[in-house]
């Protein structure tokens, strides 16, 4: 900024406001005694109410800032501190006619002059901006020949295409970038002009639209909700005509980065998620249509989901378990004004609580139970180890017991890559409920016994607690981001992708086999944490390496090496090969164990959950080997 900046602005602000002013006050003279007024108005009079005009308008602009008003971003909101200043002005100037009394002064022209000079003020800095917008002042920014230009297709006419389109009608200087035309899926924006660019079409015009205008060579999606297989396909349709495709972001995206209009290719969620096309859903829909489906933690991230899901599925009734009051609240409202048709049922209930648990199963009678309710964070679960014995063991085994009992048709059960090998409590806990869930069902002799599935998988994408919040959540306070260990790595998967392969694996289940999804390749939380901060334009924000927390360890598993894995009929979805063989004496020692937890330290009962999956791991293997 140069020195002689501050004193150009305000001399020129003065300049206009003498000028507006006088010509505003001239004119309701002449308005006010029909072009005649220097014969009825005496000279004195006439040049003390200028004066006083002049010196409380120039005052009462300094004083409420409408003097920092910049005309060529003129708006609606800009006008808010001119009217304020021009009322009180006029006030003041009234105020100052009656005090001193000015001889033979119409008081008409107070608000004559009001009027006239507002119009002034705002009509000029409309004018201003309006120039500005198309190019009237071409040395503003430099010369921009032709070819620099580049045509560009916006996708989305809702309030990012709106904030999109404004942006680059206004400031094509800037982003060399000139909107020719829209589509949006919306009936009511077709046809019409957002910022003179006109909605030629939908989305799904896109191939046949490109023809129509040869200049095209940027196509932008303004739409941050659009799913990721109708971006591919967008994409694709931009690929064949060589055509670039961009995205925009969020607004809270946009609101954090350094520059407002920086148009990554793609968002974090998208670089990670790898959207599932199910296959056989007809084979689906039979597992859950018309179904009374209970499914357990179902107001938790996972839970939910799955909730969503089974919707399209039409079940009979879902009833949702889950022992946080607030989240039940919030659910159930969003699901009856989702799914005002579908027969929800909602209890609050632990599924610590046997006697509870027990009384809801002969009262709802299930016909399948999608049991996700447990403890999941790694470093609450290592310093509470009786809650995660009891929620993820104790809890599982109420369920899964119950569930047989009560006649139930079939059992998923949700597990985690933290159960393979286990190196902390939160795993051990969810492999010991991995094992009790298939003792239960293979101990049973009583038919017939419900067809059962274990299905595993990763990190979740924006699941409570996850990585990928928490960033968001750092970026947008300012940093630090935190990354444990720059090694660490995790399988991760969109919780829309992961839902929909549990539930499709849940239809192969039988016998309590364990179900692993295909998660891709491993991802660094470094590299995660260095895309959210180009995605947000905040490579500024430190990269912080606190250490591995308790029960942390760099990498993940979907299964251990010896593991045998085949394939289903169902992509994306493999089932571990194991022996099917009954061992009560593992359920025994877990019983013994459950008696005595409650008075064990939790060093002590930690120890005791890793020697109860040692015990179980050394009886499979003997029993494959004999």
């Amino acid at each position: 900024m140069p020195p002689w900046f501050d004193f150009y602005r305000l001399s020129k602000f003065v300049i206009f406001t003498v000028v507006t002013s006088v010509a505003g006050y001239t004119a309701a003279l002449e308005l006010r005694f029909d072009f005649q007024f220097s014969d009825q108005v005496p000279q004195f009079s006439l040049w003390m109410g200028l004066f006083l005009l002049l010196a409380s308008r120039v005052l009462t602009y300094f004083l409420l800032g409408a003097s920092d008003v910049i005309w060529r971003y003129f708006s609606l909101n800009s006008l808010v501190p001119v009217v304020r200043a021009h009322l009180l002005s006029s006030t003041i100037f009234a105020a100052s006619v009656l005090i001193i009394g000015l001889e033979e002064f119409p008081r008409s022209i107070i608000f004559i002059e009001f009027l006239i000079s507002i119009a002034l003020n705002g009509g000029f800095a409309l004018i201003v901006r309006l120039m500005f917008e198309h190019e009237v002042f071409p040395y503003s920014r430099g010369k921009i020949s032709q070819h620099e230009q580049k045509e560009c297709l916006v996708l989305g006419a809702g309030d990012s295409g709106h904030l999109l389109l404004k942006a680059l009608t206004g400031q094509r200087k800037r982003f060399h970038l000139t909107p020719v035309a829209v589509l949006d899926d919306a009936a009511r924006f077709s046809g019409s002009l957002i910022h003179g660019v006109r909605v030629v079409g939908k989305l799904a015009e896109l191939d046949s639209v490109l023809p129509k205008f040869p200049g095209v060579e940027v196509v932008i999606l303004a739409i941050p909700t659009l799913s990721a297989s109708r971006i591919k396909q967008l994409e694709k349709i931009c690929e064949a005509h060589q055509v670039q495709f961009r995205r925009i972001q969020s607004f809270e995206e946009i609101a954090v980065q350094s520059s407002t209009l920086e148009l990554p290719e793609i968002p974090i969620e998208v670089i990670l998620n790898r959207e599932i096309q199910v296959q056989f859903e007809e084979e689906i829909q039979k597992t859950y249509h018309n179904q009374n489906i209970l499914v357990t933690g179902g107001c938790g991230s996972i839970g939910s989901e799955v909730v969503r899901q089974l919707v399209k599925w039409h079940p009979r009734k879902i009833t949702i378990l889950d022992n946080s009051e607030y989240h039940h609240f919030l659910f159930q409202k969003e699901l009856q004004d989702q799914f005002p048709e579908t027969n929800f049922s909602f209890v609050l209930a632990d599924v610590t609580d046997r006697e509870h648990l027990e009384t809801l199963f002969r009262t709802l009678r299930p016909e399948t139970v999608i049991h996700t309710a447990a403890y999941k964070h790694v470093p609450m679960n290592e310093s509470n180890p009786y809650a995660a014995f009891t929620t993820n063991v104790v809890g599982t085994r109420n369920v899964v017991e119950l569930a047989v009992r009560y006649k139930c048709q079939r059992i998923i059960h949700l597990s985690t890559d933290k159960a393979v090998d286990p190196v902390n409590v939160m795993g051990c806990s969810k492999r010991i409920a991995e094992i009790v869930t298939q003792q239960v069902i293979r101990t049973q002799t009583e038919s017939p016994l419900p067809r059962c599935a274990i299905v595993r998988f990763g990190n979740v994408i924006n699941s409570r607690g996850s990585v990928i919040p928490l960033f968001r959540q750092q970026i947008l306070s300012g940093g630090p981001v935190t990354v444990t260990h720059p090694e660490v790595e995790r399988f991760f998967m969109s919780l829309q992708e992961a839902v929909g392969l549990m539930l499709a694996a849940g239809s192969l289940g039988n016998q309590a086999e364990i179900f692993v999804l295909d998660m891709g390749e491993k991802v660094k939380i470094l590299d995660v944490a260095k895309e959210m901060l180009a995605l947000y334009g905040r490579e500024d924000i430190p990269i912080v390496f606190t250490g591995l927390r308790p029960g942390e360890r760099l990498s993940e598993e979907v299964a251990e090496a010896t593991d045998d894995i085949e394939p289903t009929s169902i992509p994306k979805v493999r089932r571990l090969t194991e022996r099917q063989d009954s061992y009560p004496e593992l359920l025994l020692t877990m019983e013994n164990l459950k008696l005595r937890s409650a008075s064990l330290s939790p060093q002590k009962l930690s120890q005791e959950m890793f020697q109860l999956v040692r015990r179980s791991t050394h009886w499979l293997e003997s029993s494959s080997l004999s």
